[in-house]
């Protein structure tokens, strides 16, 4: 159990990574509006790089998702 992260928003994340691999083609904005929609986070996101977005969970603390294998 995450202290940060409830069980119904880390199955999501799972099921990303799972997948993200299908997206290797695709450009960074594809990959993170792809990740997006998977996701479908509550909390705002707040950027993307080229290897991750960023989410900011209002605590003082920020999730960063891979969108490719090297944001790992």
């Amino acid at each position: 159990m995450s202290v940060f992260l409830s069980n119904w928003e880390i199955k999501p994340i799972k099921l990303w990574l799972l997948k993200m691999h299908h997206y290797k083609d695709k450009s960074k904005s594809e990959r993170a509006n792809k990740a997006k929609t998977i996701l479908q986070l509550k909390h705002k996101m707040i950027g993307n790089g080229r290897n991750r977005i960023v989410y900011d969970l209002n605590n003082g603390y920020v999730l960063k998702i891979a969108i490719t294998k090297w944001g790992i």
